[in-house]
């Protein structure tokens, strides 16, 4: 997505503003509107991310404490690897 400007995004949204009141559809309302599809759109796939994403770390976590342990107790034994 290109990188627009506050100016950009303001001027937009004061056109956009002047037709829905052309038309009788409040802005406040159509953009709660458009808030709510695109979480109905991509809830599920977020959801499924943040959980896959949450277990990933926990896992690397548990397997960098198992090889950091087992690395401890090698230098305590006098192994280095």
């Amino acid at each position: 997505m290109a990188k627009v400007t506050q100016k950009e995004r303001k001027k937009n949204k004061e056109i956009a503003k002047q037709i829905m009141e052309f038309y009788d559809i409040n802005y406040n309302d159509w953009l709660h509107q458009m808030h709510s599809d695109y979480i109905d759109e991509h809830l599920m796939d977020y959801m499924k991310e943040q959980s896959t994403s949450s277990e990933t770390p926990s896992s690397k976590t548990e397997e960098e404490e198992v090889k950091n342990s087992d690395n401890k107790d090698d230098i305590e034994n006098g192994f280095n690897s």
